[in-house]
């Protein structure tokens, strides 16, 4: 007997060690496997996010994937488990601000190139974390395959999949009704959202001759109707008339419409619809042709459309709405206790989320979502569970279109270009050269916010740093001139960006900023104030003898193209002024006056990009194009992770893995992920992504409570498994845990596998100890029954496996080796041993030896560190546990 088995086993000393001999044996590679292996089985693990630790939900999944995994590599299959992690868009980018929250900065002063490379480096460094997680838990997958989901050739098949939905027109950009996080300045998809209970005021609203029931008095500069049930007579009469009244900032007409869509039990079954902030009203406008005016912008701020209150927040104005509705008698009651829905963001209940109607990339879900059902239906994708199968159809049965669009820095960039002149997208864009307008960086006018056109002063400290900046942002792009401003500031700021970049330099007079005559040095906020409408630039009226803002765009328009008549196909940096920018923007997006003069001021130092195309607009002839600024929903690019990582097309791991054989996940994403995976990949490859469906629940406390750090009853895997081994921790995840219900776990229970660990330790020190020398012998038939008891417990195991009863085969191990192997046999066995008949002697270590060794087999997917270390020390020359054959009945 080994001197190990002297001692007790110490899980410590032996995990890392066996890990290690698993990996540097290439057996994790299915290339690497020993014998002939006709048969394929493959998992893609579900990429844990890349932004933080492994928890106890990935404990599980880890557990069950290698667990189907060890038993196919060891029933002859050439397995392949293949390894990931995701970037997480939207989540890892929340994670990450909050980390520069808590060090003083914000990715609003960061540009995007240093946010994206910081953000990186925090994923690559908790990457490496987390694959050392995933190692300590015994994860047997084939490391040489790792990827990520920012991988070039993951994004390559991406952007091939996004460009085929746009060919095929189920890839649209739309204005519609998006749900909005004002604190995160992106939108979210339906399905990262949810709703909660809260109660409000419900205002009781003068419109004319009806009063009307709101909760958010606030938007009615946006209402565009008032709509009624064509089925409620109280109202008929009013159905297609107008009704004219005092709107607080203005008199109001608004059209009397009648639709289903209003409840005649709500208020008084008079509503407002505002079709830019809901999206039901939305819906309602299409139907009837009405106008959306958005009248709250992104930061949650009400616009210059709303008169005194613009600028307000949300909560600012609509009180200060109802105070002056009530001074004005137009508020004639107000609920304080009315409770409804709002929706918030699903990772932050504080996160209040705002309709809004922009402009964003839709998937058109229907024809996807019935191949889908089709392939369920055919039976070529299996749900494990009954239940899940129905909510998947129901889910599908409620789809609406998909947002994949994300306003976040984060992720894969949608590789979708727009013509500046009249919006229209090219996705398959071919870059002749780029374009680049900059401010200056800040002066002391700047500063001291005089209006500065002609005249001159020095860029400040912060105004060389911005500069800087703008260097090292723009020095791998490849520019080849800097045309200028030759007024000093912009002289300044062009020789520093020249010294980084090493590009000449041109200076155009017709570049200068706009020229204030009288009014240059005066205030520019009371220069602003004075304006037609406050605040509001204007574009051909003077204040005094001040050049106009339509004069400086016919000045520099002309410059501007003749530069690029000339230098077209050069990459360019144009450095300028804020009013040159500004009027070089709206001629080339072709803006309206009012919206150009609208938008927040050009920031010093704040640099655009423009791209010229090898091939000029389909529909306008304009050659410059503007990069979408967006990224692509993160389910999005890992709902084509069964096929992206396989090499789609033509790689031969594509050909021999693909479709994978199961997908296990939790239950909580059937509809983030599993759901598109089975729909982007029937759509890409033609074929579905796996065959089978296995979802595990969460996992609860002792009490069942959701485990959350605020209630500390979180369970962090890898210190239990530090504590009391892996193997008791997966022992402890098996057992009890049935195919898509929760489960509870408590420290108690891995506890009490450990125990099992150190009993499978001591039996096998028994029957080494006392089979030492066997020869294998010719069982008596006494001995018989007990070798056909574990025959029949082969077959059982092995069918619950097969069918995925993963907690029946883990129960039926425990207690066959505990309570009838421990317990029974081996005290039975122990006379024997020591009898003086030497036919029962070698019957029975033949024995003891073959249920030792069936045992560990039939164990090591469950257990495998300490049934791997004991098998090393089993009589006989043989390979590693991992590719022993899984066992059949002894008289076959």
């Amino acid at each position: 007997m080994p001197e190990k088995f002297k001692k007790p086993y110490d899980h410590t000393a032996v995990e890392a060690a066996v890990y290690k001999k698993w990996e540097e044996s290439g057996y994790f590679n299915p290339d690497n496997l020993p014998g002939e292996r006709k048969e394929v089985y493959s998992i893609i693990m579900p990429p844990p996010n890349a932004n933080g630790s492994l928890h106890v939900g990935h404990a599980l999944f880890v557990t069950l994937q290698d667990l189907f995994i060890r038993y196919k590599r060891m029933s002859g299959f050439k397995t392949l488990w293949l390894p990931g992690a995701d970037h997480a868009g939207f989540e890892t980018q929340l994670v990450y601000e909050k980390k520069l929250e808590k060090e003083g900065r914000s990715r609003f002063k960061m540009d995007r190139d240093e946010f994206y490379k910081e953000t990186l480096a925090f994923t690559q460094t908790n990457k490496v974390f987390m694959e050392s997680q995933l190692r300590q838990l015994g994860a047997s997958c084939d490391w040489s395959r790792e990827k990520f989901t920012l991988d070039p050739d993951i994004i390559k098949t991406v952007y091939g999949t996004f460009e085929q939905l746009y060919k095929d027109g189920l890839a649209y950009r739309g204005v519609r009704p998006v749900n909005w996080s004002t604190k995160y300045q992106t939108s979210l998809s339906d399905l990262e959202t949810k709703t909660i209970e809260r109660k409000d005021p419900l205002y009781y609203l003068k419109y004319g001759p009806f009063v009307l029931a709101t909760v958010r008095p606030e938007t009615k500069f946006g209402d565009t109707a008032v709509a009624v049930n064509p089925n409620d007579k109280r109202y008929q009469e009013w159905v297609g008339k107008e009704i004219e009244f005092d709107g607080l900032i203005g008199p109001v007409k608004l059209r009397v419409i009648a639709d289903e869509y209003v409840d005649m039990e709500f208020g008084t079954g008079v509503v407002k619809i505002t079709p830019a902030h809901d999206p039901n009203d939305f819906e309602v406008a299409q139907r009837h042709g009405l106008p959306a005016v958005e009248v709250i912008d992104k930061y949650g701020r009400l616009t210059e459309k709303c008169g005194k209150y613009a600028g307000m927040k949300v909560m600012e104005a609509r009180a200060a709405v109802a105070k002056d509705l009530a001074e004005k008698g137009l508020l004639e009651k107000v609920d304080e206790n009315y409770t409804h829905t709002i929706l918030v963001n699903y990772k932050n209940e504080n996160d209040i989320l705002e309709p809004r109607i922009m402009p964003q990339w839709f998937i058109k879900m229907q024809p996807l979502a019935e191949k889908a059902r089709e392939a369920v239906e055919q039976g070529k994708i299996k749900f494990v569970t009954d239940y899940h199968q129905k909510i998947f159809f129901h889910w599908l049965d409620n789809l609406r279109d998909w947002n994949i669009s994300r306003q976040i820095i984060w992720g894969i960039p949608i590789p979708a270009w727009y013509c500046l002149k009249c919006k229209k997208p090219q996705i398959n864009f071919k870059i002749k050269s780029k374009w680049f307008l900059i401010r200056h960086g800040l002066t002391e006018l700047n500063v001291k916010e005089l209006l500065q056109g002609m005249s001159d002063s020095k860029l400040t400290p912060e105004g060389i740093a911005q500069a800087k900046a703008a260097g090292e942002r723009l020095k791998n792009q490849g520019i080849a001139m800097i045309i200028s401003s030759d007024l000093g500031r912009c002289k300044e700021t062009s020789e520093i960006i020249a010294e980084a970049i090493g590009a000449s330099i041109v200076y155009d007079e017709i570049l200068r900023e706009r020229d204030f005559r009288s009014l240059e040095k005066t205030s520019y906020k009371d220069f602003m104030e004075k304006q037609t409408v406050p605040g509001v630039r204007n574009y051909d009226i003077r204040l005094a003898d001040e050049e106009t803002y339509q004069e400086v765009e016919e000045r520099v328009w002309g410059a501007f193209t003749k530069h690029q008549a000339e230098h077209g196909g050069k990459n360019i940096l144009i450095v300028s002024h804020g009013a040159v920018t500004r009027a070089l923007l709206k001629k080339i997006k072709d803006l309206t006056p009012g919206d150009a003069m609208s938008t927040p001021a050009v920031e010093n130092g704040e640099i655009f990009a423009l791209e010229v195309s090898e091939d000029p607009c389909s529909q306008c002839g304009g050659d410059l194009f503007e990069h979408d600024s967006d990224t692509f929903d993160t389910w999005f690019s890992s709902g084509q992770w069964p096929f992206a990582t396989l090499g789609y097309p033509d790689s031969s791991d594509f050909k021999t893995y693909y479709p994978t054989n199961v997908m296990e996940t939790g239950y909580d994403i059937l509809f983030f992920w599993v759901m598109r995976m089975i729909m982007l990949g029937l759509y890409r490859t033609g074929e579905v992504p796996f065959r089978d469906v296995y979802l595990h629940g969460l996992i609860r406390d002792a009490n069942k409570q959701k485990m959350s750090k605020s209630k500390g009853n979180v369970i962090n895997p890898l210190d239990v498994a530090s504590v009391y081994g892996t193997d008791a921790l997966r022992m402890a995840l098996l057992v009890g845990n049935t195919p898509g219900a929760d489960m509870s776990l408590a420290e108690d229970k891995i506890k009490a596998y450990k125990l099992f660990s150190n009993k499978l330790w001591n039996i096998a020190r028994f029957v080494l100890d006392g089979t030492d020398g066997t020869v294998p012998g010719a069982l008596n038939e006494a001995d018989q029954k007990l070798r056909d008891e574990c025959d029949a417990l082969i077959v059982d195991v092995t069918e619950d496996l097969n069918k995925y009863r993963v907690y029946m085969a883990a129960e039926k191990l425990y207690h066959y080796i505990w309570d009838r192997l421990a317990a029974e046999i081996l005290e039975e066995s122990k006379p024997l041993l020591k009898g003086s008949d030497a036919a029962a002697k070698s019957s029975r270590q033949t024995l003891l030896l073959s249920l030792l060794s069936d045992s560990l087999k039939l164990l090591h997917p469950f257990m495998p560190f300490v049934t791997e270390e004991i098998w090393g020390s089993m009589p006989g020359t043989r390979d590693l546990l991992m590719v022993e054959a899984w066992p059949s009945k002894a008289s076959e």
